[in-house]
């Protein structure tokens, strides 16, 4: 398993250094699907962590309740009704599952899986989804990437195990969900474990128990979808952006402390850690 270096990350990011010519149409966009009414937060730290790794267009499809709130809160983002119809093929990437519930999160991911054919990020109540209606098979058919971000509580449920078994052979369970799925996995916690769709793996090997925090993996997916949407294939932007998340992690427990940093403190140092990746 080869550990995710700042060399690695950094050549890596060289591939979406911006032209001259950029504008926000060439600069990534991406739908956020996320929130629900007492849960906004989840959309906006997803919307957050996107923002601060470069997307040059963010789209929230959000139930209307929450819809000021995030226009507040994100003003840069655009917002439509989760009830509307929307064109899917002009994103890049799609991020769903942070805050959603599960009669929502079920229905916009059956449209997102069967109908959205580019790089797919897949969070949270998505996932507990896919656990819940023994959809995994449909992420194999998928002709375009598939990013699936578990906890390990949210592994246990997609793979059947007991969270007990899954927390002795972390490695173990994140390949049986690669086997099972053909997708890229991001299993999270302590050293972060990535396998890619191609079946390479790797160990990240920054961030702190600081970042055991609510909303931080939320960040997480938004920053990864970013990345995938600026032209990361869905395996590097999984790998760069757990680095890239980790040594946002370790800015704030540096200058917070541990028990000081909140999610939004990690997104808001996202700009330094890829500054401190891209010089």
């Amino acid at each position: 398993m080869m550990k995710i270096t700042k060399k690695y990350v950094s050549e890596k990011m060289k591939e979406i250094k911006r032209r001259p010519d950029a504008n926000k149409y060439s600069s990534g966009s991406i739908m956020i699907c996320a929130g629900s009414y007492g849960m906004a937060g989840a959309a906006i730290m997803c919307g957050k962590g996107a923002l601060y790794s470069g997307a040059g267009l963010i789209t929230y499809n959000v139930v209307e309740e929450i819809i000021p709130i995030l226009q507040i809160a994100v003003p840069e983002a655009m917002c439509t009704s989760i009830e509307k119809d929307m064109l899917l093929s002009k994103y890049d990437a799609i991020a769903v599952g942070p805050g959603l519930l599960t009669e929502i999160g079920e229905r916009r991911l059956n449209r997102f899986i069967k109908g959205y054919n580019n790089k797919l990020i897949v969070d949270a109540e998505s996932l507990n989804v896919l656990a819940k209606t023994k959809s995994l098979d449909l992420i194999k058919e998928r002709t375009e990437s598939t990013v699936l971000t578990p906890h390990e509580g949210e592994m246990a449920r997609l793979i059947g195990f007991d969270s007990a078994a899954v927390k002795e052979d972390r490695a173990g369970a994140a390949r049986k969900l690669h086997e099972m799925t053909g997708a890229d996995v991001v299993l999270k916690g302590h050293e972060t474990i990535v396998i890619t769709k191609d079946g390479d793996e790797f160990i990240n090997t920054t961030g702190n128990p600081g970042m055991a925090t609510g909303g931080s993996g939320d960040v997480l997916t938004g920053l990864i979808a970013s990345l995938a949407a600026q032209g990361l294939s869905s395996g590097d932007a999984a790998v760069c952006g757990v680095y890239i998340h980790g040594r946002a992690g370790d800015i704030c427990a540096k200058e917070y402390g541990e028990l000081g940093m909140s999610a939004l403190d990690i997104a808001d140092k996202l700009r330094e850690a890829l500054t401190d990746v891209l010089k």
